[in-house]
């Protein structure tokens, strides 16, 4: 027996309980070491976080402030932010909430300061960041002296100028009609459609015509403009701005909008397969897609409001593309054309300057007819050139058939009818321009008809 315990006394190496004492040190740095690491990544991750809510704070602030100070109206769906950070914003005490706004301040009112208290809260890091501040405000002098308005350019400049093409508050283009541009001297596109909102109702393109004119002004404010067919508004390389003032309704797969540059003030909703596409899109609103192939294609895309998707991870959209709102510069935002309608010359200007005041009759190269009421030809025409029709109805031609009418159709109390081959010129009216028979449609300019001012029909 003696024996035996000299020989374990003898044995060299690690025992049992050394090696349980081992593991036991072991795991106790090993959880100690882990928990600072967990400790450390958890803290990093809230300073980012924090980091982050502070920086898209003064983004917001700074976009309320250029909004106040162009007293335009601040809207809570325009403060865009992750979807991970939720806002909450009061306006001198009051809450903005999803779907209000807080302005326009009028030019000639006092511009008040704005008290603002903006908080952010990341659900995901259980982090926060608050800021009070002041948007500066600024009074408007009473005993100032009034300088006079700047005067409005006449109105054939005007048209010139900016090359107006259609106006009125409907484009009732029927089937394929084309509605081009022309090129100028330079061989530059020219051409703008302008629709406003004289009629207070909606706008319905249900033709499935190509509107290929350099620029596109629709002003269809608290009202809808619905693609109903596979209507085209603009053309590459062609159509340099197109802007949409109402919510925009693309109901046709074939409906497309295209444009260097898409400005839609409104909420968009794709309700079939249809595709804006250009350089740049800017949508103030919400932007929703009802179908899996419809698509907004563009190297910048700023949403103001919300964008839901047809399903989860549907390719409606570039997400890398899409810039935040409140990084768009104000001043990229293309201007809406404001055209006052033109007003008639006196009575007797028109006998006096060679116009012809009939309601009816045939009409011949460069004849010159003004009529008190509406002016209505049913008859079949040849090829008429440079006519100009001055109606205080309507102007409804008919029966042109295979031919082809150039010259100026001004109605600015109703509408303008056109049935024929083709049109080329100038069409204002106020209650729209609508087609028959397909015809095509071209631009040109004011001076291909009327080339003295002075002898321009309206003022």
């Amino acid at each position: 027996m003696l024996s035996i315990k000299k020989y374990l006394s003898q044995q060299a190496g690690i025992t049992l309980i050394e090696l349980l004492a081992t593991i036991a040190i072991s795991s106790m740095v090993l959880g100690l070491g882990y928990s600072v690491l967990t400790t450390t990544l958890k803290y990093n991750d809230k300073t980012q976080s924090h980091i982050n809510l502070r920086q898209e704070a003064n983004l917001i602030i700074t976009q309320m402030r250029q909004q106040h100070q162009a007293r335009n109206a601040i809207c809570y769906d325009q403060l865009q932010t992750e979807d991970d950070i939720t806002i909450n914003v009061k306006l001198n005490s009051e809450a903005l909430t999803q779907g209000k706004c807080w302005g326009p301040i009028a030019p000639q009112a006092d511009l008040p300061e704005l008290q603002v208290a903006l908080s952010l809260v990341n659900t995901k890091h259980n982090d926060s960041y608050s800021i009070d501040t002041v948007l500066e405000g600024k009074e408007v002098n009473q005993y100032s002296i009034p300088l006079p308005k700047e005067s409005e350019p006449p109105i054939y400049e005007y048209i010139y100028s900016n090359n107006i093409f259609v106006y009125g508050s409907d484009f009732g283009i029927s089937g394929s009609t084309p509605v081009r541009s022309n090129a100028n001297n330079e061989g530059t596109q020219v051409g703008a459609v302008v629709i406003n909102n004289l009629n207070k109702k909606d706008l319905i393109l249900g033709g499935n015509n190509e509107v290929s004119v350099k620029n596109i002004y629709i002003d269809k404010k608290g009202n809808n403009v619905t693609f109903s067919s596979s209507t085209k508004l603009g053309i590459k390389n062609v159509t340099e701005i197109v802007r949409i003032d109402g919510n925009v309704q693309l109901n046709n797969g074939g409906a497309r909008i295209d444009s260097d540059v898409v400005y839609i003030d409104g909420n968009v909703t794709f309700g079939s397969s249809a595709i804006i596409e250009a350089k740049k899109v800017i949508i103030t609103g919400n932007v929703t897609f009802n179908n899996w192939s419809a698509a907004i294609i563009a190297k910048e895309t700023y949403i103001g409001g919300r964008v839901t998707l047809d399903q989860t991870n549907a390719p409606n959209m570039s997400q890398s593309n899409q810039k935040r709102y409140n990084q768009l510069n104000l001043e990229t935002i293309p201007k809406m054309i404001n055209i006052k309608v033109p007003s008639f010359r006196e009575d007797t200007w028109y006998s006096k300057n060679g116009y012809q005041v009939r309601t009816s009759g045939k009409l011949t190269n460069g004849a010159r007819i003004y009529s008190r009421t509406s002016f209505t030809e049913n008859d079949w025409h040849e090829n008429t050139r440079n006519v100009v029709i001055v109606s205080k109805g309507d102007i409804t031609l008919t029966n042109f058939g295979g031919s082809t009418l150039s010259g100026i159709l001004y109605a600015p109390n109703g509408r303008v009818t056109f049935n024929g081959q083709g049109f080329t010129g100038i069409i204002i009216t106020r209650d729209g321009f609508f087609t028959g028979m397909n015809p095509s449609i071209s631009f040109a300019g004011i001076d291909q008809f009327i080339t003295n001012p002075d002898l321009v029909p309206f003022q």
